[in-house]
């Protein structure tokens, strides 16, 4: 966010999160901002739509997702949803890809092999189905 590093740290089992700044230096961190989440997100997938940010959060044991934009810069970032859903569940992997001027998002399953490819839509409001295919079982990250 303005060219200044952050990540989120995050308890699943107690829904514990922090937004960190990364200093300057990359020595350490700074706490932003604290609180407790919802519990048992597995997936946290951070991506840009135009000059926007976007933090798409997903839960592999009920399929619940939403997506947050995020704002804000310095000491004062801020999350707020603007949009949810519920998607099938046991997707292992959810990987933002920019592709032609637009962003997509691969999903995968490794239990099962399946693969979905879908387009990210403007505005932070869920995603376009554009296809789908069975690969092999078990790969392990991308």
């Amino acid at each position: 966010m303005g060219g200044t590093p952050y990540f989120i740290a995050y308890d699943s089992l107690h829904g514990y999160a922090n937004i960190e700044r990364i200093n300057a230096a990359g020595s350490g961190s700074t706490t932003i901002a604290g609180g407790t989440w919802a519990k048992g997100w597995t997936h946290f997938v951070p991506y840009d739509l135009g000059p926007t940010q976007y933090l798409l959060l997903y839960k592999g044991g009920n399929g619940q997702v939403e997506i947050n934009s995020i704002t804000g810069s310095g000491n004062n970032l801020t999350l707020t949803e603007v949009w949810s859903d519920t998607w099938s569940t046991g997707w292992s992997h959810l990987v933002p890809v920019a592709h032609e001027g637009t962003m997509r998002l691969f999903a995968y399953r490794a239990s099962t092999g399946q693969v979905s490819y879908n387009r990210l839509n403007a505005n932070g409001q869920g995603t376009q189905h554009l296809g789908s295919a069975t690969w092999t079982t078990n790969w392990t990250s991308f």
